[in-house]
């Protein structure tokens, strides 16, 4: 059937309606100046004019109703969407926050598991608060290293996404307890055996602990599910996971359970007696295991006729089918049966929605009113020539001028919308002027790009009204230019034509010409545009969830500009750049197996190499091949070159060039990496950006190093703060749950006798795990209980001279007349209670004492709203200000510590097994002596 096409007419909206545009104006003017304006006729001039403006609005007014995906579509044909839009798999996942977001990392990420339990480990300790034992079901596989490649890759993923405070154990594999089934089932005639019992035991399999099947974005929804539930979690990478498909493990199943499965199963006419056995020993009608094991039957043994009759009969029209069952067989297709479900589930997954494309719409490109005038006005391209008499061209110019008032801010206007990518980003554009910068560019060599004698026209901090120059759009606008006539010079052989020719060229091609320095300050207000871009920036923040008041609250204050407004745009600017990443990961620790390693100080820190790198404007780099220099040294020399190249730049630095911020330089000087979420928590990446520790840092390291004295106490300050700066985001973090977990502890209890407490300590040591859960039994324990436990005299010892952290930290059980402790030991020399203060809080931080800023109540109230408006409910936190000396003591032992964890490579000739053992020595010597330091410096001066 032929398709007609018709206009329908319709009411237009009216910024496309010209009739009622024009209805508009003439109301407006009848009402505000009916007395001096009484001919609206169209042969009033006035009223012409007024119907070009009228019709150009519907011009700017048919663009702005272009669809979003075409005015932020570039020239190339690309969306605009870097710093614009956060695609919704990488702003709406998270890290693995709960329990059920890290089953889900697991078995996307690590190939051979099929399944995973996770389960907490209950503690009284603020420490252990985050302790988890992993349990793993691996799919089918001949390879014996499977299992233990398996375990370590799962837990190198759960350390890459952990949260603060949590501590996962190196993860086991689920032990099967093996019941044998008893029971008898009747098939119906015409059903192949080798086809039902390969689905009875996938049944029944699935039914103890389900399967979980990835699936697609685009499957996904199709059944209806929101997008924000699609992507609610971390994001995987071989098919999204609803949380529906996700079943417990179940610990225990009764026989009436069995029997259900088995009936609805194709073929089965029916089934009876249902049992199970376990090691021969009396049936039972449930079958139970611990949460460390899994449930399974042994067809296999259940089918055997051999010796005996078998416990699970299979039988057709009356015939006992066991002795033509191949039990192996049948384990082999009941396990490959689901793989091949995954697989083709797998196959075709889209992962997420596809971007739109757009159509690339000129919006920027101008078109005149003065073109479309009639010719009686001389407005237009040629309405003016040399014959022209000059009243008549200074009439002309009187009107072109008055016009061009209207086409300026028109064009203007047309900017504003082909700009609205840069208005809405989360980068603070440099220059309101981007047409004409293009231009500007397009005219410059590489090698004036590169080295520009001046800096770029013009540029001014986050302008937010665009504009661009009547050049191109308005026909003989050159008269009507302030200084026109600047270019107006050459050789005297040249033609006035020629001439006047390349002025104007000369005077479009120069940015900082009077017309375009006049556009720059009728646009640009620095109090309006402040105001405006931080509301901008409060938009973006609220619709990505983020509240501005809490940013508002946080990064009060100045550091770059001496401008509160100033600054909050700055720092909510880059905060929004890096949003995705601290989105993501949100509350997440730094990965203590694959961080980089931290640096000491390399450098030793004289008045001479303060003048040297200040004066100083380049630096030699160590040359990799030198003849006298060793692997070892030129590494060595390589890192000394680094450590002074970065204190000459924190030396010589500057946010400003030319008084403008420099967008650009802070932008990429801010921006997070990936390994930078490997390196550090979440937490100390945030508070170094919104509470602006690097400034503060920088300007003492400036300042004291300028100083006329520079004193050896000032030296240390200036070692300390660059220290901090470069390696560690300006604070050092320790989560207590890393401490605690590379001790080994003594149980001690104390009955009262005669009004005195007789210790007794227990002669088996615990690992970390162990000691806490026994620590929950211990605060509820009753009295009759502590003296069974303590009754046991081949497993108690009497102390007779108990420590003082022994006595002085011992807590009474209950209301009872006994007391119990837990004595942390790292090495012979650092041994700590477990309820000694240092324990009390999850994490740890520390800030230099001497840096001003930072020791102020202002930034320590805010460093206080942050944590308790971003850090989670159960993580107990403590934060203490050290001086120097403390830092220069606290800085090598914390290296020490964190590169201990690392996990290194076994060298030639050393087996994994040696290494790892090296390894887990260094962490237990590392971990005690920076245990013994932190009890020296340790003070709760926190509320």
């Amino acid at each position: 059937m032929t398709q007609e096409n018709y206009i329908v007419d319709a009411q237009l909206p009216l910024e496309l309606d010209f009739k009622s545009l024009k209805a508009e104006g003439f109301a407006y003017i009848q009402q505000h100046s009916s007395t001096e304006w009484t001919n609206l006729n169209p042969s009033d001039p006035g009223v012409t004019i007024f119907e070009q403006l009228c019709y150009a609005f519907t011009e700017l007014g048919y663009c702005g109703n272009f669809s979003m995906k075409d005015i932020l579509t570039q020239k190339n044909g690309k969306l605009t969407v870097e710093n614009q839009f956060f695609l919704p798999q990488n702003i709406l996942t998270t890290s693995p926050i709960t329990l059920e977001d890290y089953i889900k990392y697991i078995i996307d990420r690590v190939e051979s598991v099929k399944n995973v339990v996770i389960t907490p480990v209950s503690t009284i300790f603020p420490c252990a608060n985050g302790i988890y034992k992993v349990y793993l079901t691996l799919h089918p596989s001949d390879d014996e290293t499977t299992e233990d490649a398996a375990k370590t890759e799962t837990f190198s993923q759960l350390n890459t996404c952990r949260n603060v405070g949590d501590l996962f154990l190196m993860p086991e594999i689920l032990s099967p307890k093996k019941y044998t089934i008893n029971g008898n089932i009747q098939l119906k005639s015409g059903y192949d055996l080798h086809s039902i019992l390969p689905e009875m035991i996938q049944t029944i399999a699935n039914y103890i602990f389900p399967d979980v099947v990835q699936t697609g974005y685009d499957k996904l929804k199709l059944e209806g599910k929101k997008t924000n539930e699609i992507f609610n979690g971390a994001t995987l990478k071989n098919g999204w996971i609803p949380s529906e498909s996700m079943q417990p493990k179940k610990d225990s199943i009764h026989a009436f359970e069995i029997t259900q499965l088995i009936l609805e199963i194709e073929g089965v006419q029916s089934i009876a007696g249902i049992s199970f056995k376990y090691n021969d020993k009396e049936a039972t009608n449930t079958a139970i295991c611990l949460p460390s094991e899994i449930l399974t039957f042994d067809f296999s043994s259940s089918f055997l006729t051999n010796k005996k009759p078998a416990s699970f009969s299979v039988n057709m029209q009356g015939k006992q089918l066991n002795t033509s069952i191949n039990a192996s067989l049948i384990d082999e297709l009941a396990n490959m049966q689901q793989t091949n479900v995954q697989v083709n589930e797998v196959a075709a997954v889209q992962m997420a929605p596809v971007l739109p494309e757009g159509k690339y719409r000129d919006i920027t490109s101008y078109y005149s009113i003065q073109n479309t005038f009639p010719e009686i006005y001389a407005v237009g391209l040629n309405a003016t020539n040399s014959n022209t008499p000059d009243y008549q061209v200074a009439q002309s110019r009187q009107l072109k001028g008055y016009l061009s008032l209207f086409d300026q801010m028109l064009s203007n206007q047309f900017a504003q919308l082909a700009n609205l990518d840069k208005l809405f980003s989360f980068k603070n554009a440099a220059i309101g002027n981007p047409a004409d910068f293009e231009h500007y560019n397009n005219i410059k060599t590489a090698a004036e790009k590169a080295n520009p004698a001046y800096p770029a026209p013009f540029e001014v901090f986050s302008p937010t009204y665009f504009y661009q120059s009547l050049y191109k759009s308005v026909p003989n606008i050159e008269p009507l230019l302030r200084n026109n006539d600047i270019f107006d010079f050459g050789p005297v052989s040249e033609s006035d034509d020629s001439l006047k020719h390349k002025s104007w060229l000369a005077y479009q091609d120069d940015p900082y010409n009077s017309y375009m320095y006049g556009l720059l300050t009728f646009s640009e207000d620095d109090t309006v545009n402040l105001q405006r871009r931080n509301d901008l920036l409060d938009h973006l923040l609220a619709r990505h969830g983020e509240s501005p008041l809490v940013i508002d609250s946080i990064c009060y204050g100045t550091a770059y500009s001496g401008d509160i407004l100033k600054d909050r745009v700055i720092i909510k600017s880059v905060y929004l750049q890096n949003l995705a990443l601290l989105s993501y990961n949100n509350t997440k620790a730094y990965n203590y197996i694959s961080a980089q390693k931290l640096q000491p100080e390399v450098l030793t820190l004289t008045v001479e190499l303060i003048d040297e790198l200040t004066q100083n404007n380049t630096l030699n780099v160590p040359e990799k091949n030198a003849k006298n220099l060793s692997k070892d040294a030129y590494k060595e020399a390589l890192e000394l070159y680094k450590a002074k190249k970065e204190l000459q730049n924190i030396l010589r630095h500057s946010y400003e060039t030319n008084g403008i911020f420099d967008t650009n330089r802070f932008d990429a000087s801010q921006k997070i990496t990936t390994q930078d979420c490997n390196n550090y928590s979440t937490f100390e990446l945030e508070i170094s950006m919104l509470l602006t520790l690097e400034p503060f840092y920088i300007n003492f390291i400036q300042e004291a190093s300028s100083s006329e004295a520079l004193t050896t106490e000032k030296l240390l300050k200036i070692y300390v703060a660059f220290w901090l700066i470069t390696q560690r985001k300006g604070t050092i973090s320790i989560e207590t749950n890393l401490l605690a977990n590379s001790a080994s502890f003594t149980i001690y209890m104390a009955k009262k006798v005669n009004d005195t407490f007789v210790y007794y300590s227990y002669k088996t040591s615990l690992n970390y795990t162990d000691s806490v859960v026994l620590a929950d039994a211990f605060c509820t324990m009753p009295a009759c209980i502590a003296a069974i436990i303590l009754s046991d005299e081949t497993a108690w010892t009497e102390v007779l001279e108990p420590s003082t952290e022994v006595t002085n930290y011992a807590v009474s059980i209950g209301e009872t007349s006994y007391k119990w402790n837990m004595i942390a030991s790292w090495n012979d020399t650092t041994k700590t209670s477990i309820n000694n203060p240092v324990f009390s809080d999850t994490l740890l931080t520390f800030f230099p004492d001497f840096i001003p800023e930072v020791n102020t109540d202002e930034w320590q109230n805010r460093l206080s709203f942050y944590k308790e408006s971003k850090l989670p409910l159960h993580i107990a936190q403590h934060t203490q200000y050290l001086s120097a000396e403390n830092f220069a003591k606290l800085i090598p032992l914390y290296i020490s510590w964190y590169n201990a964890h690392i996990y290194a490579t076994p060298k030639m000739f050393e087996t994994a097994e040696d290494a790892a053992a090296k390894q887990e020595q260094q962490i237990i010597t590392n971990s005690g002596n920076l245990l013994a330091y932190l009890k020296t410096i340790y003070t709760k001066t926190d509320a």
